[in-house]
């Protein structure tokens, strides 16, 4: 018999144990009590046979997997690990490095500079005008904006408190006068008696005591003589004082100019007086105008009678004015620290206005002008103002400088730097006194001070 008939004739191991067993386990109670049948193999047939993993399938699963990993490692982790290490490598290598700083040369102020100042326009001459007698506006001859001479009849005033004053002084003085005469005839008299007393005492006609009386009274009356006289001469005083007050009742102009101010109207009541609101009139003269600025005291030693300063006004930007400076303070004002100047400007058509606001600008020469260097070279810190300046082997050294003027971009120095310096351009708190650095873009070339102090 075949190898084949015997597998089919001869029982599996799994179909004796199932046989063995069948009578055990023929009826099998379920968990919910109820009978479970347990059916024959031969009913169902064969169990199915287990899979079997290759060796092989497992030892390839194994190699793919490690070289995704490997992959894996050597696409991002090297990668990363080599850019740290450059990384370092570069900061090493700049922290070796010598600091690169950028230089620049001062650069000399020109000698002659453009000044621009504000200023005021003011009128040559200008005066109120006060009434020096009391009484009514009888009327007034000119207005706001009149041009008047000098000696005009401005306006007058209605006294009759100084008319009647005047005529009192007249009667008075009319009245000395004839007591003048009085006493001078009486005078007269007496010297007369006396005359004829002492050819009568010669004849022993009158006593000598009748001489002596005439004598007397001839004393007596020259001596009131001599005191009406006085009075005349007092009366006389008054009446030119009454009339001199009786002639302020006419206002005139002091000076050629024009009215700017006029406070009274007709039949208004006039006080004497200088209070500010008593003025009737304010007139200025305005052919020329006077210009005040003030002139820093960087300027102040360069500014002399006779230098030539233009206007600039802004509603007339096409005209041009100019002027002389004609006098100065000739000393700094404590608390502006400037010198007031005064510039005199024709006004013939009378385009410039008193009171204007202008600009003046003047041309200054220096002796001595300040070296610029940008903004950014300041260090400010409890140690002063100072700037860094590389010298010939590259060293760092910082210096305390005197800031003049503020020019907004670049700073105006006039202590502490020589044309010559090398100052750094932006040196921030990364450098320190006598470190080394390394200038980019080389040293620059020296400057011509000569020329560009020209310029």
């Amino acid at each position: 018999m075949s190898a084949t008939n015997q597998h089919h004739e001869s029982p599996s191991a799994g179909a004796l144990v199932a046989a063995g067993s069948r009578d055990v386990a023929d009826d099998v109670p379920s968990y919910d009590g109820a009978v479970s049948h347990v059916h024959d193999v031969d009913e169902v047939g064969s169990p199915p046979v287990a899979p079997r993993t290759s060796v092989f399938g497992v030892l390839l699963f194994l190699l793919v997997a490690g070289g995704a990993v490997a992959g894996a490692y050597y696409v991002g982790w090297m990668p990363r690990q080599k850019q740290a290490q450059s990384l370092e490598r570069s900061t090493q290598a700049a922290a070796a490095a010598l600091p690169r700083v950028r230089v620049v040369a001062p650069r000399p102020m020109p000698a002659t500079d453009v000044v621009l100042l504000p200023g005021d326009l003011r009128a040559l001459e200008e005066s109120a005008v006060f009434p020096r007698a009391d009484g009514y506006l009888r009327k007034r001859y000119v207005d706001l904006g009149d041009r008047v001479t000098a000696g005009k009849l401005l306006a007058e005033i209605d006294v009759p408190e100084i008319d009647a004053q005047v005529e009192q002084a007249k009667a008075t003085l009319a009245e000395s006068q004839a007591a003048l005469d009085s006493a001078i005839a009486t005078a007269r008299l007496n010297e007369t008696t006396v005359t004829r007393s002492r050819r009568l005492i010669e004849t022993n006609a009158i006593p000598q005591q009748d001489l002596d009386e005439a004598e007397a009274a001839v004393v007596v009356a020259n001596a009131r003589v001599k005191l009406a006289e006085a009075t005349i001469n007092v009366n006389n005083a008054n009446l030119r004082r009454v009339t001199e007050l009786q002639s302020f009742a006419k206002i005139y102009a002091p000076f050629d100019g024009t009215v700017v101010e006029r406070t009274v109207e007709n039949g208004q009541l006039i006080t004497a007086g200088n209070s500010s609101t008593q003025a009737l009139f304010r007139i200025a003269k305005t052919n020329p105008l006077r210009v005040f600025v003030d002139v820093p005291q960087d300027y102040a030693a360069n500014v002399r009678q006779g230098l030539e300063a233009t206007l600039v006004v802004r509603n007339m930007p096409d005209r041009k004015f100019t002027g002389k400076v004609t006098r100065t303070a000739g000393a700094i004002d404590l608390q502006t620290r400037t010198l007031r100047t005064e510039i005199l400007v024709p006004n013939d058509d009378g385009a410039l206005l008193p009171g204007a606001y202008i600009q003046v600008s003047m041309q200054v020469t220096r002796e001595n002008p300040p070296l610029l260097i940008p903004a950014s070279s300041l260090v400010f810190n409890s140690d002063g103002t100072r700037v860094a300046v590389v010298d010939e082997k590259e060293q760092v050294h910082f210096r305390e400088v005197t800031v003049e003027r503020d020019f907004g971009p670049d700073i105006g120095i006039s202590a502490g730097l020589e044309p010559n310096d090398l100052v750094v351009a932006n040196p921030g708190d990364r450098l320190s006194e006598g470190a080394t650095v390394e200038i980019d873009g080389g040293r620059p070339a020296p400057l011509n001070t000569s020329t560009q102090a020209a310029e």
